[in-house]
């Protein structure tokens, strides 16, 4: 990604924090904010934020599914057709 274009000093975001905001939404690309010459932090909308959270998310879940499948807490389809099966059953 490339911040060249969206790269302010936080003293332009403390003055023109409104404006800026309108830009983000209007661009929908993230400011890269500078202080004392140096990348200090990322404004993004809310959108691409709720987006990464899903996608991290769904990382970490799969990461998870990668350990227990290693670590043998898994159940076979026989396993899982049987427990559906049974759920079915009236009692």
């Amino acid at each position: 990604m490339d911040f060249i274009n969206n790269v302010i000093p936080v003293s332009e975001l403390k003055k023109d924090l409104s404006k800026i905001i309108q830009q983000l939404r209007k661009a929908g690309s993230p400011f890269l904010i500078t202080q004392n010459g140096k990348s200090a932090a990322f404004l993004i909308g809310v959108k691409d934020y709720q987006e990464q959270m899903k996608r991290l998310k769904l990382m970490e879940e799969i990461i998870q599914g990668e350990k227990d499948l290693s670590e043998g807490r898994f159940k076979t389809q026989k396993e899982v057709e049987s427990l559906f099966s049974s759920w079915k059953q009236p009692k």
